[in-house]
């Protein structure tokens, strides 16, 4: 295995988790990871001063975590990764307490359909059905997805736009998944054993596409979109050592290229999940970088109403 430089900053990642379901026991290993997962998130207990509640929003389970003050908020729909496989973890919790704290803005994170049960466009069809109910009640609006959940949320401003449904006023995209042709990336080799390898991200993807509609395509697979003039601004943080890095900054190029504004944010040193470690000075000092690039997508919409 290749020997990766990872930031002193950081905990170790630990051994990369294979999502291979053509291996023996993976299925098994997969659904004991949900329930370990959902019973952490059944426990979590947000800091002083916010909230954490569950509801439905357009028939699909969701975690708000918002300030106990509530009011008229900001709303931030929140797409968490987990290779489509996984529910939401106590890290994304965590992150958006730290969102909801510091933007005083209400985190909205959709509990949507899991493969191998339900492949694409389960998780995509309820990513935007809590858009829609959303967008309907709330000014303003933020994008934000990690890993896998970057490709709903990239995808979700895509159908957006084509759809004349209320845009975004940002999308933030966190080690996003955006791709599924490995062999345009070449951080798909160097970093092939790291925190997330390419197997992983493979079995994925294949899961993931199993049956999928060809009309569905370039909402699910972001790279595949022909068009990506007219979207909203982007931050998109690739990090260093994950296979999913290059792609991401292809996508930034070509937002780049039809004169959407985005801001890439490669973090040295780091790899997929990083952010879950918060007593990381780096890790805050990454999460002060997505806050201030939060609000000023927010405020230059407040200033040119």
């Amino acid at each position: 295995m290749v020997s990766y430089n990872y930031s002193p900053e950081l905990k170790a990642p630990g051994k990369p988790v294979d999502f291979d379901l053509s291996r023996p026991g993976t299925l098994m290993m997969l659904r004991l990871l949900v329930k370990t997962h959902q019973k952490q998130t059944d426990s979590f207990t947000p800091p002083e001063g916010i909230r954490l509640s569950r509801t439905e929003i357009g028939s699909v389970p969701c975690f708000v975590v918002e300030p106990e003050s509530g009011g008229d908020l900001p709303v931030m729909l929140y797409c968490h990764g987990g290779a489509f496989y996984l529910p939401t973890q106590v890290s994304s919790l965590a992150l958006s307490c730290v969102y909801a704290g510091a933007l005083h803005m209400r985190v909205v994170i959709p509990e949507y359909r899991l493969v191998p049960e339900y492949p694409a466009p389960a998780a995509f069809e309820d990513c935007l059905a809590v858009w829609q109910k959303l967008s309907g009640s709330a000014e303003k609006l933020l994008l934000y997805g990690e890993s896998a959940g970057g490709a709903l949320a990239a995808g979700l401003a895509l159908y957006i736009r084509n759809h004349g449904l209320k845009k975004s006023f940002g999308q933030i995209l966190v080690y996003p998944v955006l791709d599924n042709r490995p062999e345009k990336y070449p951080s798909m080799v160097s970093c092939a054993d790291a925190a997330w390898t390419n197997r992983s991200n493979a079995s994925m993807w294949e899961a993931y596409l199993k049956n999928a509609e060809e009309k569905w395509l370039p909402y699910l697979i972001p790279m595949r979109a022909e068009e990506l003039k007219d979207l909203p601004e982007a931050y998109i943080e690739p990090q260093q050592i994950d296979v999913l890095r290059d792609e991401a900054v292809a996508y930034a190029k070509r937002l780049e290229q039809v004169d959407v504004n985005v801001e890439v944010n490669l973090i040295a040193g780091s790899y997929h999940g990083f952010d879950s470690d918060l007593t990381s000075g780096l890790v805050q000092r990454v999460l002060r970088d997505r806050i201030n690039v939060m609000s000023k997508m927010l405020n230059k919409v407040v200033k040119e109403v």
